[in-house]
């Protein structure tokens, strides 16, 4: 399994992904590569016993069926890298939300370790994945990280800046003695306004994007129903003749 990794880099930058995905099993690194192996030879071994079994020649079975692995070997990475968008997305939509009740706890007198942990409990409805990571902030405060250094473990494991972004806010504010909560609350502020500038970005890529599509699939159909009774006429009078 290691040469499909190639090196112990590769394993550790594995490792990295699977966590970054949220995937934390001490097997998943197993089952990720036993998948690629599957996945890989396969096809192959599909491919000649449909040349054994006389469907095709043995060659062109083995030949396609390492096409098939080829591309099926990279499915698992793909899914990773897709899981883990999916889950950055997540995480970013609760952070706000997870932070103005932070502030509202520590307005109401809770240390910012008690309002961790109590805001990791109440956000298991409507944010599951984002408790579960301040549960684990909350367990690191336990074994004796700073809240600054457990935020900053929760963005290593998510990769996300905008975590690392809090995480350098917190420890400022506790070496320079600053509101945490007011940091918080202009951290929560600030992220909504650059969600709010990238909808509109999109919003703005919308009509360019869309221009493709509209050429090659939308424009022919009226070219066509424009100039269809025209080009027939043309046509009708040049076989006229």
């Amino acid at each position: 399994m290691p040469l499909l990794l190639g090196n112990a880099k590769g394993i550790l930058n594995l490792q990295e992904q699977l966590r970054h995905a949220g995937i934390y099993c001490t097997r998943a690194i197993d089952v990720f590569l036993a998948t690629k192996i599957v996945l890989m030879f396969a096809p192959i071994l599909i491919g000649a016993y449909l040349g054994f079994a006389g469907v095709m020649s043995l060659t062109h079975g083995i030949e396609l069926g390492v096409m098939i692995g080829g591309v099926a070997m990279m499915l698992p990475t793909v899914y990773l890298k897709d899981k883990k968008s999916k889950r950055q997305r997540k995480l970013r939509r609760s952070l706000p939300d997870a932070l103005d009740l932070i502030v509202v706890c520590l307005e109401c007198g809770l240390t910012i370790e008690s309002a961790i942990k109590r805001i990791s409990r109440e956000l298991k409805s409507l944010h599951a994945s984002f408790a579960e990571e301040l549960e684990l902030v909350a367990n690191d405060a336990k074994l004796g990280y700073s809240v600054g250094e457990a935020l900053r473990r929760f963005a290593d494991r998510c990769d996300l800046q905008d975590i690392r972004v809090l995480a350098n806010v917190v420890s400022q504010s506790h070496r320079f003695g600053t509101s945490i909560g007011t940091a918080m609350r202009v951290q929560a502020d600030s992220i909504r306004e650059n969600r709010r500038l990238k909808a509109e970005e999109s919003a703005r890529q919308a009509g360019t994007k869309m221009l493709i599509p509209t050429i090659l699939f939308i424009f022919p159909g009226i070219l066509l129903v424009v100039m269809g009774p025209a080009l027939s006429a043309i046509l009708s009078t040049i076989w006229g003749l």
